[in-house]
């Protein structure tokens, strides 16, 4: 039977620098900016094809 800590260690022994990242790994802020644009887009195209029925209440109710 192997423990979590024997497969960890295995695992650490295997892949020795996939947790290290160096500083020119590192994506630009444009590129971050410019895939944060891309993830909202697509998302907000797969809420568009969502039909939703119009006799459906939201699941709360803001009352001030």
């Amino acid at each position: 039977m192997i423990r979590r800590r024997d497969l960890a260690i295995a695992i650490a022994a295997v892949v020795p620098g996939a947790a290290q990242v160096t500083s020119t790994d590192k994506p630009s802020e444009d590129d971050l900016i410019a895939g944060a644009r891309e993830e909202w887009k697509a998302s907000a195209d797969k809420l568009k094809k969502v039909k939703i029925p119009i006799g459906t209440e939201p699941s709360f109710i803001f009352r001030p």
